[in-house]
């Protein structure tokens, strides 16, 4: 497991921030939609189709 996390860390370490947004970033816009439809849905009582 220590192995796995040196890998991951040092990955991390050599990508460079501009890089690492434009993975992130996609992925966490569609989880924040995601997360939007559901408080409307919940608040108007409306379902997600």
């Amino acid at each position: 497991m220590r192995e796995v996390q040196d890998r991951m860390t040092a990955n991390i370490r050599a990508m460079e921030p501009e890089a690492m947004l434009r993975t992130w970033l996609p992925a966490t816009l569609k989880g924040f939609e995601q997360m939007q439809e559901i408080f409307m849905s919940q608040m108007t009582g409306t379902k997600r189709e």
